[in-house]
């Protein structure tokens, strides 16, 4: 379940007060028996806060209730991560805290000031009680009926549709082969591009060639038994009995048509498809969603049924742009043009921003236009692509604590599913021939609902002029930093001030990272200041929450000598910069991703961190054989990339042969594996003939710097695999080997390079061979 900002900071609120108590505060009373009490009210608090986003407007009392329990629960778990710092850093270990806390409490009147916190936090949390009680908000029903905008979809005029005859035509076309068995599409695409409106001509245009056929709304959180009611009403024209369930009466249909509109997640769709018996006469089911794996869930048995909407090309958006407010596209007045295709090139192409800003303007004076075109994504205009990697917004969330834990799931495996091309928040811009997702764009009406939420939510802010951060009366708790020309300072009145609370720093520009080291509370801190020749964090070990540091830029990094203190740490990422490792990063307890330059060498003991998913890069000629023996031991490891950049093409071996040992005792866990190019020129090394157990979850492999003699047996065990880049000798391009590769059932890009190769390659087997394949490459001669 996807979290709320206000959700997010109580779900990592309650788990601290869980942990306070638990059998190592035991001693703590006094303490340990108020925090029991909170924990119970907080939860209750929580239940409400999960109910309300699932409400369609909330009013006035409402949203100030929610927003002060938001920055009441940022408080207090601020004030548990500093009394839980107290003890450790005091030199009271959990293993020691049993026999001690006591005493120095009596000693340093430590139990005084913490009780005072916590009675402050109880008055708090009486007061935000009290509100709820007076404003009963349990009780509480927005007043405004909300109309959903989908429904007039379903009784639009068809000629007055634009650009609608098209995606119609292929999606028939999709659906009505002339297979028997039942089918089921998914139509999947951004909010607004015309899902709901697109099912519905796709109903008129081939209803009659069923017995019947129904037309039903899922929404957000779902009334299951009376949409199942609904749906056999508007099927038969009759209530279900007792005698009869829905299934049987389905059963008895030959043909049917069914739209389910709206879907947003997998357990609904778990329980609807049981309705849908396969009966072999041709049935069709039609599903429309925003989220691209609920669109995969329903056409599970075929990814082909699955029809991405598009946006309205130019044209098309113009003709229902100006007939909307003119009466036609050539009736626009000249003074109104140029505004005109502003407006229209920031709604993107979306059909429902169109006929929304198109009905607001129609009959409206020329303010009016340019007041629209304004305020359309102008923080954004002129640069609406995103060049951001998923996956660092994914370690984010989860140091934020926004990922709620789910059992038998890791974190990151739950944050996928709030992911947000997946969900249609962004759109796609550029793919790899993985069929990865580099580029994205936010929609400019999307970007403006991110920016309301954004405020709504006090949950970023973006601060250039260190002026306006001295004037700002709350607390910010998430701050992009961004100052061109000198260099900026986070002053003490900043610390003590607005910035006191800050969670999350983004530091563009100028900004003096050093100063940055003085806002204690920071959990993800990112680093992005130009080429700086040194990059002095050395202070970095005074932030004891730190979960994420990320620096993107090639510099000097300086590290304290020690960094043992920062154990919340669970990604460091530094890049291409030049750094040393400290001796003590190996005993971090709660590392999970370490991204380094291949020419950093790391300090013995690297099979300690044992909760490590991703190491890139590490370099088998700068480590010691210990240390590439102590990989064995990282059972987590998933994501790995090394290198070699010796000359030594006899040692290379070697070390590569301990390497593969190594990996063969985690090849279990193994899902990506890179060998990055070493030294040029000077000789490659030989790829693994054997590998055993070979790695058969291995998602994506890379191997450059070495080269097969053959295509290896082991390659054939992988059957996960879906990308695979490899270099073999002309002789190792055999028909057994190709027959390998032809083989592996999931495997979409194959990159294959080798030297000298005039003959042609037979691909043997039948017509299965590289049946998942989309993008081959062979590369011909010495590579350079």
């Amino acid at each position: 379940m996807a979290v709320s900002a206000s959700t997010g900071v109580m779900n990592s609120l309650l788990g601290k007060l869980t942990t306070l108590m638990g059998d190592e505060y035991r001693k703590l009373k006094g303490v340990r028996n108020k925090v029991v009490s909170l924990h119970e009210e907080l939860s209750s608090i929580n239940a409400l806060l999960v109910k309300l986003p699932g409400m369609d407007e909330l009013d006035v009392q409402a949203k100030v209730w929610r927003d002060q329990v938001r920055e009441m629960s940022y408080d207090i778990e601020d004030c548990i991560d500093d009394f839980m710092h107290d003890l450790e850093v005091k030199g009271y270990h959990k293993t020691t805290l049993l026999k001690k806390t006591a005493e120095r409490f009596k000693k340093l009147k430590v139990r005084h000031q913490i009780a005072n916190k916590i009675n402050g936090i109880e008055a708090r949390v009486l007061q935000v009680h009290e509100r709820r009680i007076r404003y009963k908000l349990d009780e509480y029903n927005p007043t405004n009926v909300h109309i959903d905008p989908r429904a007039l979809a379903i009784f639009a005029d068809a000629a007055g549709l634009v650009g609608i005859d098209t995606p119609r035509d292929e999606l028939v076309e999709l659906l009505m082969d002339q297979g028997q068995e039942l089918k089921v599409a998914s139509i999947v695409g951004f909010g607004g591009l015309g899902k709901t409106t697109l099912a519905s001509e796709v109903c008129r245009k081939i209803e009659g060639q069923f017995t019947c056929h129904a037309f039903v709304s899922v929404s957000l959180k779902p009334d299951i038994p009376r949409l199942l009611q609904n749906l056999l009403l508007k099927l038969t024209g009759q209530q279900s009995s007792q005698s009869s369930s829905l299934d049987d009466v389905i059963r008895n249909i030959r043909e049917y048509f069914i739209i389910i509109d709206d879907l947003w997640d997998t357990s609904a769709w778990d329980i609807i498809k049981c309705a849908f018996p396969e009966n072999n006469h041709g049935s069709r089911v039609l599903t429309t969603t925003r989220i691209y794996s609920v669109a995969v869930a329903c056409c599970s048995k075929s990814r082909g049924c699955v029809y991405k909407m598009k946006s309205l090309n130019e044209h098309d958006s113009r003709r229902m742009f100006f007939s909307r407010i003119f009466g036609s596209e050539d009736s626009c007045p000249t003074e109104l043009e140029d505004i005109s295709k502003d407006i229209l090139r920031k709604c993107g192409g979306l059909p429902l921003a169109i006929i929304s800003i198109s009905s607001l303007l129609a009959d409206q004076p020329k303010t009016t236009f340019e007041y629209v075109r304004k305020s359309l994504g102008f923080m954004f205009d002129g640069n609406p692509t995103l060049e951001q990697m998923r996956v660092d917004l994914l370690r984010q969330w989860i140091a934020e604590g926004f990922v709620c834990p789910t059992p038998g799931l890791d974190a990151e495996d739950v944050a996928l599913s709030y992911e947000l091309i997946n969900r249609s928040m962004i759109q796609p811009v550029y793919t790899d021939k993985k069929g990865e997702v580099l580029d994205c764009r936010v929609h400019d009406i999307m970007l403006d609902v991110i920016r309301s939420k954004n405020d709504e939510d006090n949950f970023i802010s973006v601060l250039n002029d260190p002026e306006a951060v001295l004037g700002m009366h709350r607390n910010t708790r998430r701050a992009s930093l961004q100052c061109s020309g000198e260099e900026c300072r986070v002053t003490s009145a900043m610390v003590n001030g607005s910035l006191s609370k800050v969670r999350s720093v983004y530091a563009f520009g100028g900004f003096s990272c050093q100063s940055v080291m003085l806002l204690k509370y920071v959990r993800v801190l990112h680093v992005d200041i130009g080429r700086n020749d040194v990059l002095d964090l050395t202070g970095i070990s005074s932030l004891f929450l730190l979960r994420y540091l990320k620096v993107v830029g090639g510099m000097r990094i300086e590290l304290p000598s020690q960094i043992g203190k920062l154990r919340q740490l669970e990604t460091l990422d530094l890049g291409e910069s030049e750094t040393n490792l400290p001796s003590d990063i190996v005993s971090l307890p709660l590392l999970v991703h370490l991204s380094v330059s291949g020419y950093t060498g790391f300090p013995d003991g690297i099979g300690r961190l044992g909760l490590l998913r991703g190491l890139q890069v590490f370099n088998i000629g700068k480590n010691s054989v210990e240390n590439i023996e102590g990989l064995g031991e990282i059972i987590s490891l998933r994501d790995f990339a090394f290198q070699w950049t010796g000359n030594d093409l006899v040692e290379g071996a070697r070390r590569m042969d301990v390497l593969r040992s190594s990996l063969q005792r985690i090849s279990s866990s193994l899902r990506i594996l890179e060998m990055l190019h070493g030294n040029w020129g000077s000789g490659e090394l030989d790829g693994w003939t054997t590998f055993s157990p070979p790695p058969i979850h291995l998602r994506h492999m890379i191997m450059l710097g070495c080269v097969y003699w053959t295509i290896p047996k082991w390659f054939g065990h992988l059957r996960d695999l879906q990308s695979l880049y490899f270099s073999v000798r002309r002789a190792g391009l055999k028909d057994d080997g190709v027959a390998i590769l032809a083989g592996l059932p999931s495997l979409v890009l194959l990159e294959l390079h080798s030297e000298h190769l005039k003959e042609r390659v037979r691909i043997p087997g039948s017509g299965m061979a590289f049946r998942a394949l989309k993008t081959s490459g062979s590369v011909v001669g010495p590579r350079c």
